[in-house]
């Protein structure tokens, strides 16, 4: 079991009582991500998904829980502070944002690997009812449209582990699983 929290609206302290409450109750992950702004109106705690992995390591959690954290689809700077903040939090897998090509994941693979850290890789479903998602992102699947199963495939060689996503169809998403069979 897999779970996402975000820190943008809780200190260190809430942040580590939901933690050991996902412990206590069997997850085996969590991504922590800055987050949405809360629909209660803007609170910004500054506590950020880097810091906060860092501070949780630091604490021992990740003894008993595997900590994540989202990465871009493609490697701009390697050594931009983002992206060196992440590395250095050492979080058990980067989570990419939605793929849409094999060359940029190998980069983000390569670089993650040098670091210890594994890598999830994301792919949206192909599909007409996740086209609005997918350009809302900035995601071109053109790359993949004709043969997703394959490019799945693909990516499972890549990375550690692969998440297919599929905002608004569910019934696209069951299809490209059974293609993966």
């Amino acid at each position: 079991l897999s779970c996402s929290i975000r820190v943008r609206d809780r200190n260190f302290t809430s942040l580590c009582q939901a933690v050991s409450d996902a412990i206590m109750i069997g997850v085996d992950s969590l991504l922590v991500l800055m987050g949405d702004d809360p629909a209660d109106g803007p609170r910004d705690s500054g506590l950020r998904p880097s810091a906060a992995v860092k501070m949780l390591r630091k604490e021992g959690y990740s003894s008993n829980i595997k900590l994540d954290l989202s990465f871009p689809a493609k490697l701009n700077d390697r050594n931009s502070k983002s992206v060196q903040n992440k590395l250095d939090a050492k979080p058990h897998s980067l989570v990419t944002q939605s793929i849409s090509s094999l060359s940029d994941l190998g980069e983000i693979v390569d670089l993650a690997k040098h670091h210890g850290i594994k890598v999830a890789a994301v792919v949206m479903v192909p599909a007409e009812k996740n086209r609005h998602s997918a350009s809302l992102i900035g995601l071109d699947w053109s790359e993949y449209e004709k043969d997703p199963a394959d490019f799945v495939r693909q990516v499972d060689k890549i990375a550690d582990r692969v998440l297919l996503t599929s905002p608004n169809s569910f019934a696209s998403g069951l299809e490209l699983l059974k293609q993966l069979r």
